[in-house]
């Protein structure tokens, strides 16, 4: 979902709609921006939005367990299968879990937020 830098939260995706997106749920965030990103065969543009790692949804997700994966700790699969159809799939889940999550964090947000006044 995201990724914890020195001192940021950063949340990057090639879809701008996502992350704007994102943007809108979560108040305060760092203004989104875009680079190209060169390192694979096809270049593609990754939109970024980011917050303070002591932002009050980072501190949530935190608490909610939520830990950062390394490259090195992605699982991937061995053995006999299409590895294009599982890249596709695995992109299409993986989008729509992230979207699902980001609203309910959002919302689990907004509520501790109103608690806090």
């Amino acid at each position: 979902m995201g990724v914890h830098l020195v001192d940021s939260f950063v949340v990057r995706n090639v879809n701008q709609n996502v992350i704007e997106h994102f943007s809108q749920l979560v108040r305060k965030t760092r203004p989104i921006y875009s680079y190209e990103c060169k390192d694979k065969a096809k270049p593609y543009t990754q939109w970024v939005c980011g917050m303070h790692y002591m932002h009050p949804f980072v501190l949530k997700i935190k608490d909610m367990g939520w830990v950062a994966i390394t490259h090195e700790d992605r699982p991937y699969p061995s053995g006999d299968f299409d590895e294009e159809v599982f890249i596709k799939t695995y992109i299409k889940l993986h989008h729509s879990f992230i979207v699902s999550l980001l609203a309910m964090l959002a919302h689990v947000l907004e509520y501790t937020e109103q608690q806090a006044f």
